[in-house]
């Protein structure tokens, strides 16, 4: 009961902090939601596109909802698409974020300007073109090696531990802690290649937190730390039992960070940065980023902190709400980033 009343106070709160107001027949600007079930509204999806029409009525900016799959009929219009593993996942597609990449530039083509772009969808979940970006743009990361076989990763003759990250992950999917070869050759079995060209083979920093840093344009507009409470390694996505710390920013290491997102050419993203040691002096190593981010809200109640996995699936009815915040602080973000393409007319 608990689990239908929170995802019902969802939807409500959705509505609640909904603007349509600049809601236009042939408006230059299409924000493209193709018809779905009643599930859709309680996904992330929905809080996305809500956000977009959100800020553009706020920020004054006519816009029409299209519902029909016929996209590409549209030349020469500004088209905001949201985008999921699922809409290509009826295709059984490996590598479906290069399948998104190209209906992107199929619209470009056509003199659609397109949020996101070509180029920044194709960080999206695609863990090689990432490296391969970060080698090309000398993004300070993790030594990072890109293997075609077993031999090869045996080859490099590492020290263990190590992670493999499979090429078309989220969040702490298909990160493996590599402790030995015979944890080796369990990862990457003869079912490892239907889903991956490459193993992907990076550096295991001694950190028990990270940093989640959100940009908009050239301004960071959200952080947090994700703090691994226990004494060895392991991801520290909050539904692993990680603590939150939305204050201590590094401010030291600000510009930095904005100049190393700004080589990506990125409308908005999402790092996520650790120290060797969590030594804070050091050089911060960007683990990875990801222009299509779920973000963790901040609270308002500091008890909320320390067990934010619980946090997450608790049910209130007003502003302490997790689905509250998350909708409002997604919200504050987008506007954020359409005040900044409005101000330099990419709107």
């Amino acid at each position: 009961m608990k689990k239908i009343l929170k995802k019902i106070v969802r939807v409500i709160f959705l509505y609640r902090l909904s603007n349509f107001s600049m809601e236009k027949n042939n408006a230059k600007v299409i924000i493209w939601i193709p018809k779905r079930g009643w599930r859709y509204f309680l996904s992330d999806l929905a809080v996305n596109d809500f956000g977009w029409i959100s800020a553009l009525s706020v920020n004054k900016i006519p816009f029409q909802v299209y519902r029909n799959k016929d996209i590409g009929k549209f030349k020469d219009k500004t088209i905001i698409l949201n985008y999921h593993r699922n809409y290509l996942k009826e295709l059984k597609l490996t590598n479906y974020s290069n399948s998104m990449k190209f209906i992107i530039e199929e619209l470009e083509s056509q003199g659609n300007r397109v949020i996101p772009s070509s180029n920044e969808v194709a960080y999206w979940e695609n863990k090689n073109h990432m490296s391969k970006e970060f080698d090309i743009l000398n993004i300070s990361t993790p030594k990072t090696y890109l293997c075609k076989g077993i031999k090869e990763v045996l080859s490099l003759n590492l020290n263990y531990p190590f992670l493999i990250k499979e090429e078309h992950s989220a969040s702490s999917m298909g990160v493996h802690k590599i402790e030995n070869e015979d944890v080796l050759r369990e990862i990457v079995n003869d079912g490892y290649f239907e889903n991956n060209e490459i193993i992907i083979v990076q550096e295991l920093l001694n950190m028990r937190k990270d940093l989640r840093v959100i940009f908009a344009g050239d301004k960071v507009v959200h952080h947090y730390w994700r703090i691994n409470n226990g004494k060895e390694w392991k991801p520290t996505s909050t539904g692993r039992g990680s603590s939150v710390d939305f204050e201590n920013f590094p401010e030291k290491w600000r510009d930095f960070l904005i100049k190393e997102f700004l080589k990506m050419k990125l409308t908005t993203g999402a790092f996520d940065v650790a120290w060797h040691d969590d030594d804070l002096d050091s050089m911060p190593m960007i683990l990875e980023v990801s222009p299509n981010y779920q973000m963790n809200p901040s609270v308002t109640n500091k008890e909320d902190l320390n067990a934010y996995g619980d946090y997450k699936k608790s049910l209130y009815f007003n502003d302490r709400s997790y689905d509250y915040q998350f909708i409002k602080q997604t919200f504050d973000i987008i506007n954020g980033i359409v005040v900044n393409k409005k101000n330099n007319q990419k709107i």
